[in-house]
């Protein structure tokens, strides 16, 4: 039996009866949701069939040089949820999802308490792209974090160009593993 765990998500993979007395052993320990069965031919991973797992989408396809599987891992699909959500402008020519702090000491104006909420929900939600899959923006989410306990005007800038910028590379993903 195979397991995957990612924070409260899990993925099993062995036969029936295993799976069931392992989710049964999981149930006498820790509270748990009952597991939901998915079709055999739904939970292969193949060139035509990609898996989806706690926002990530897994996918394969035939490498044309080795003929092998190359495999690829990215979060498109919650990227364009979460983009979906917020009033978010593509900026042209976006190299990076932040140059420097100039934009986030451009006005120390605090946020209202509205907008200071939604601003620690967003950061909370980059934080978590920054674990998986998008290293990437992990600095400038770092800056824009260390304005949670009184955002302003400024971090809030530079947190919608981090936003800006997963608009423009959003289909950016970790490939070959």
């Amino acid at each position: 039996m195979k397991v995957c765990l990612y924070v409260d998500g899990m993925l099993c993979r062995g036969n029936r009866a295993e799976t069931e007395r392992f989710y049964a052993a999981m149930r006498e320990r820790f509270d748990t949701k009952e597991p939901q069965y998915v079709e055999p031919s739904l939970s292969m991973l193949s060139p035509d069939n990609k898996l989806g797992f706690v926002g990530f989408d897994i996918s394969c396809a035939v490498d044309s040089e080795t003929g092998g599987l190359k495999y690829k891992m990215d979060q498109t699909e919650y990227i364009k949820e979460l983009l979906s959500s917020y009033d978010v402008k593509p900026v042209k020519n976006i190299g990076s999802p932040m140059s420097d702090m100039s934009m986030i000491k451009s006005c120390d104006e605090p946020l209202s308490a509205v907008d200071a909420d939604n601003y620690r929900k967003i950061v909370g939600k980059l934080n978590y792209l920054v674990a998986a899959t998008r290293y990437d923006i992990a600095y400038a989410v770092s800056q824009c974090s260390q304005f949670n306990a009184c955002p302003t005007v400024g971090a809030q800038r530079a947190l919608y160009r981090v936003l800006s910028y997963l608009l423009a590379t959003s289909e950016s993903a970790l490939c070959g593993f």
